[in-house]
């Protein structure tokens, strides 16, 4: 009963780290390896285990990417203390039916209309002068072609500017981007040196799973050799039933630390592939 007690708290708390309900039904996939196939701890350098993430690890990456990008916004801060030139042109036209065509006039229904006689003097004699207006001409909307090529419109210009005085915003901004850029690549080499600390203490941690994972194997197989001479003996009557309990107590806990020592050597070796780049899967 101790034992389902604990095999029950055991699948709640998994439960409730992958934000399951507590009446959802899991199963536990127990991966098929052999602990022996996997590789020695021991003879991997985490050296070189290292520089392999420090090439390829993402959180490395985006810390040299932070840095990069705050030396770039430094360069561009310090910019704004020099000249600036300026050269800037345009093309412009335009289109409007209130644009009409006073070079071709419609004189289809034009006519002489006369005037009023004005009285004039002509070689000192007084005469009637007539006068008359043309009346009637149109002018058609000029069309959208040639409003294209007498509206269109250029412009081309130089602009100089000199930062002499502006509050010393340009000055400040560079200082600032001065210390996003010290703290980017302050933050890129504790990146670094984290990543160090992490594969060295999983190298270690790797060696001593290992470490474990034979010990384990040994003392399982000690008391199972126990456990077999306690029951020959069980049976031949020259022990009694509670050396027997004893001993099968012993063998059940020695196996059950070596199901956990081979676990845990499974995945402490699964962390070394993680920084090797290795693809994770469930076998060996």
């Amino acid at each position: 009963l101790l034992r389902e007690n604990e095999r029950d708290l055991a699948y709640l708390g998994l439960k409730q780290v992958l934000l399951l309900e507590p009446g959802a039904d899991i199963r536990i996939d127990r991966p098929p390896f052999d602990a022996d196939r996997l590789p020695d701890p021991a003879t991997m350098d985490p050296a070189e285990i290292y520089r392999y993430a420090l090439v390829h690890q993402p959180v490395i990456r985006a810390a040299e990417m932070r840095e990069k990008s705050a030396a770039l916004g430094e360069s561009i801060a310090r910019s704004g203390l020099l000249p600036s030139v300026r050269l800037f042109g345009g093309l412009s036209n335009a289109y409007s039916n209130n644009f009409l065509d006073y070079a071709r006039p419609d004189l289809s229904e034009a006519m002489l209309v006369p005037g009023i006689a004005q009285p004039v003097l002509l070689d000192g004699e007084e005469r009637m002068l007539a006068t008359y207006s043309l009346q009637g001409v149109k002018f058609n909307t000029l069309s959208f072609v040639d409003q294209l090529e007498r509206n269109f419109g250029k412009s081309l210009g130089v602009n100089v500017s000199v930062p002499i005085y502006n509050n010393h915003t340009s000055r400040i901004g560079m200082q600032q981007a001065r210390i996003t850029h010290e703290q980017a690549v302050i933050g890129s080499e504790e990146a670094r040196r984290q990543l160090r600390i992490q594969i060295e203490t999983a190298h270690q941690t790797a060696r001593a799973a290992r470490g474990q994972y034979v010990s384990a194997r040994e003392a399982a197989m000690s008391q199972r050799a126990a456990f077999d001479a306690v029951s020959r003996r069980f049976e031949l009557g020259a022990t009694n039933a509670l050396e027997l309990v004893t001993a099968r107590t012993s063998l059940d806990t020695a196996e059950n630390q070596l199901v956990i020592a081979r676990y845990e050597y499974l995945f402490r070796m699964k962390v070394l592939d993680f920084y090797l780049g290795k693809p994770i899967t469930l076998n060996d």
